[in-house]
């Protein structure tokens, strides 16, 4: 969907960011009325800044997972028969039902957006025991990095023109953003017209 048709409230934002970009490229496309060209350079990666996904997709997730992490040895299984290693066994199985249920809940992909989605994954995927006395692995890289790098995506100019809140998971930084998509030649000419109504 365009940002005409789903928040014209930021063609203001749209409007400023035009006409301020110095870049030269974009400047000789401005300057040349060149509305999808315009927003085909707005619809680029930005090199460095990442945004947190809207659907990350499960089969990315679990690429990242190491699931030989969730599963002890036998030896060392046969030596946690006690109390205490019974409760970690536990802790490992719920953390797995975690994922599955979070799996059924969002079949059409993770909300990364969402804080909580985040911290709840993340945690299934870090301090896992490994049986062996207390140790623990990360089936999903330390603090769950692997997995939160598939959480997140590079992010477009255009999107960042909106701006957006960093936040940082799993040592993972990345934004929430206020508008999220393609630019079209529309948006662009809608932007370049845009007068406050007032």
């Amino acid at each position: 969907m365009s940002l005409n048709n789903t928040r014209p409230d930021l063609l203001p934002v749209l409007q400023a960011a035009i006409a301020a970009e110095t870049d030269a490229a974009f400047v000789d496309l401005r300057t040349a009325g060149a509305a999808g060209a315009m927003a085909d350079w707005y619809n680029v990666e930005h090199g460095t800044t990442k945004a947190w996904r809207s659907a990350a997709q499960w089969s990315e997730i679990f690429d990242a997972m190491d699931g030989a992490k969730y599963t002890p040895s036998a030896a060392n299984l046969a030596t946690q028969l006690s109390t205490e290693g019974m409760c970690r066994l536990l802790v490992n199985l719920l953390k797995l039902q975690v994922q599955q249920n979070m799996l059924l809940a969002h079949a059409g992909g993770i909300d990364a957006r969402d804080d909580g989605n985040v911290d709840a994954l993340l945690d299934t995927v870090t301090a896992v025991y490994t049986l062996s006395g207390a140790g623990t692995a990360a089936p999903g890289g330390a603090s769950g990095v692997n997995v939160a790098n598939r959480l997140a995506r590079a992010a477009r100019r255009g999107e960042l023109v909106f701006g957006g809140a960093d936040r940082t998971d799993g040592t993972v930084t990345a934004k929430v953003l206020t508008w999220e998509g393609l630019l079209d030649a529309n948006d662009i000419v809608q932007a370049i017209n845009y007068v406050d109504p007032e």
